[in-house]
């Protein structure tokens, strides 16, 4: 369980950088 949560936490933040990364291109 705290596997899993460790996971999608690391998959949301990933997301979150990602989109910050493409505020500052565009």
């Amino acid at each position: 369980m705290t596997n899993l949560f460790s996971v999608s936490q690391d998959i949301f933040v990933t997301r979150y950088i990602e989109l910050q990364v493409k505020k500052r291109l565009f």
